[in-house]
Protein backbone atom coordinates (compact mmCIF):
# COMPACT_ATOMS: atom_id res chain seq x y z
CA UNK A 1 0.00 0.00 0.00
CA UNK A 2 3.04 2.37 0.50
CA UNK A 3 4.48 1.66 -2.75
CA UNK A 4 1.31 2.32 -4.07
CA UNK A 5 0.84 6.03 -2.69
CA UNK A 6 4.74 6.85 -2.78
CA UNK A 7 4.25 5.61 -6.80
CA UNK A 8 1.13 7.76 -7.43
CA UNK A 9 2.96 10.97 -6.05
CA UNK A 10 5.44 10.55 -7.58
CA UNK A 11 3.74 10.21 -11.35
CA UNK A 12 1.84 13.23 -10.17
CA UNK A 13 4.54 15.49 -9.30
CA UNK A 14 6.60 14.15 -12.34
CA UNK A 15 3.67 15.01 -14.42
CA UNK A 16 3.10 18.50 -12.88
CA UNK A 17 6.73 19.70 -13.50
CA UNK A 18 6.54 18.77 -17.30
CA UNK A 19 3.56 20.78 -17.33
CA UNK A 20 5.05 23.46 -15.51
CA UNK A 21 8.34 23.71 -16.99
CA UNK A 22 6.71 23.96 -20.44
CA UNK A 23 4.88 26.73 -19.73
CA UNK A 24 7.36 28.30 -18.02
CA UNK A 25 9.76 27.52 -20.79
CA UNK A 26 7.08 28.63 -23.61
CA UNK A 27 6.08 32.08 -21.52
CA UNK A 28 10.23 32.32 -21.53
CA UNK A 29 10.95 32.19 -25.08
CA UNK A 30 7.78 34.32 -25.97
CA UNK A 31 9.18 36.81 -23.51
CA UNK A 32 13.10 37.09 -24.97
CA UNK A 33 11.73 37.03 -28.24
CA UNK A 34 9.46 40.52 -27.90
CA UNK A 35 12.51 42.05 -25.72
CA UNK A 36 15.02 41.08 -28.08
CA UNK A 37 13.49 42.25 -31.66
CA UNK A 38 15.56 41.10 -34.77
CA UNK A 39 17.13 43.99 -36.34
CA UNK A 40 16.29 44.29 -40.10
CA UNK A 41 16.34 46.86 -42.04
CA UNK A 42 14.32 47.29 -45.10
CA UNK A 43 14.87 49.17 -48.36
CA UNK A 44 12.86 50.46 -51.34
CA UNK A 45 9.49 51.35 -49.22
CA UNK A 46 8.63 53.75 -51.56
CA UNK A 47 5.04 54.05 -53.36
CA UNK A 48 5.01 51.58 -56.48
CA UNK A 49 5.23 53.38 -60.07
CA UNK A 50 1.64 51.98 -60.56
CA UNK A 51 0.70 54.23 -57.26
CA UNK A 52 -0.36 51.50 -55.20
CA UNK A 53 -0.13 51.73 -51.43
CA UNK A 54 1.91 49.03 -49.80
CA UNK A 55 1.78 50.30 -46.48
CA UNK A 56 -0.66 47.83 -44.89
CA UNK A 57 2.04 45.27 -46.45
CA UNK A 58 4.92 46.98 -44.71
CA UNK A 59 3.02 46.89 -41.66
CA UNK A 60 2.26 43.01 -41.89
CA UNK A 61 6.14 42.79 -42.77
CA UNK A 62 7.30 44.93 -40.22
CA UNK A 63 4.98 43.37 -37.25
CA UNK A 64 5.57 39.36 -38.58
CA UNK A 65 9.27 40.27 -38.14
CA UNK A 66 9.67 41.83 -34.56
CA UNK A 67 6.96 39.29 -33.22
CA UNK A 68 8.27 35.61 -34.93
CA UNK A 69 9.46 33.76 -32.87
CA UNK A 70 11.94 31.77 -34.91
CA UNK A 71 15.19 33.91 -35.26
CA UNK A 72 16.56 35.39 -37.69
CA UNK A 73 13.72 35.85 -40.16
CA UNK A 74 14.47 34.42 -43.33
CA UNK A 75 13.42 37.33 -45.38
CA UNK A 76 14.13 36.21 -48.52
CA UNK A 77 11.79 33.41 -47.64
CA UNK A 78 9.01 35.92 -47.05
CA UNK A 79 9.64 37.66 -50.33
CA UNK A 80 9.28 34.94 -52.34
CA UNK A 81 6.27 33.61 -50.10
CA UNK A 82 5.09 37.60 -50.79
CA UNK A 83 5.19 37.32 -54.56
CA UNK A 84 4.06 33.66 -54.71
CA UNK A 85 0.95 34.67 -52.99
CA UNK A 86 0.62 38.17 -55.19
CA UNK A 87 0.80 35.38 -58.36
CA UNK A 88 -1.77 33.05 -56.83
CA UNK A 89 -4.12 35.65 -56.38
CA UNK A 90 -4.61 36.48 -59.87
CA UNK A 91 -7.24 34.76 -61.82
CA UNK A 92 -4.28 33.21 -64.79
CA UNK A 93 -1.60 32.60 -62.68
CA UNK A 94 0.37 30.69 -65.42
CA UNK A 95 0.15 33.65 -67.93
CA UNK A 96 1.64 36.21 -65.07
CA UNK A 97 4.36 33.17 -64.28
CA UNK A 98 5.24 33.44 -68.00
CA UNK A 99 5.50 36.87 -68.26
CA UNK A 100 8.14 37.55 -65.34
Amino acid sequence: MKKMVFLTLFILISVASVVLGYKYGSQRSLYVARKNPADIEIINKEVSRSGQDFSLFWDVWDKLVSRYLERPVDQQKMLEGAISGVEKSLESTESAANSL
